[in-house]
């Protein structure tokens, strides 16, 4: 077998590992948005089950509703205020973690200890806990479960 030969059945095992996941990718990721596309030309209501064609008439809708234009007032206006202060404070964080400052280690236990205890609140640290005590035959004593 050529090397080029080799080359190519290698390229096309790759593919056809990614293929099936790149597959659902698109099918998670494209089908609601054609849905949604096919759904936003249609004139749909609550009670009724006619979807007649309705054409750009949503979309003109849309555009002359005063609360769009105040929603995305709004969404710009916090995006205006809350991109530069995160980048500001996200900066002076790895400025701190790089910095041999006094107190260095009490603001990474801080940072961390969400991470670590969110599993904990949750319950997902100890699943093999809570298969054990639905099982109904274990008993804390220890004995087995009397059938009749």
């Amino acid at each position: 077998m050529s090397i080029a030969a080799r080359r190519r059945g290698d390229r096309a095992f790759r593919y056809s590992l990614v293929a099936p996941s790149i597959f659902i990718l698109l099918l998670i990721g494209v089908f609601p948005l054609v849905y949604l596309l096919m759904v936003s030309f249609q004139a749909i209501t609550m009670t009724d089950n006619d979807t007649a064609f309705q054409g750009l008439m949503n979309y003109r809708a849309l555009f002359d509703d005063a609360r769009l234009w105040k929603s995305l007032l709004h969404t710009l206006t916090f995006t205006a205020i809350a991109l530069p202060l995160e980048l500001i404070l996200g900066l002076a964080m790895a400025q701190l973690f790089i910095e041999r400052l006094p107190g260095r280690q009490i603001f990474i236990a801080l940072l961390v200890l969400p991470v670590v205890v969110s599993p904990i609140v949750s319950g997902r640290h100890a699943p093999c806990c809570w298969t054990t005590a639905s099982v109904p035959s274990t008993r804390s004593s220890g004995g087995s479960r009397a059938t009749r």
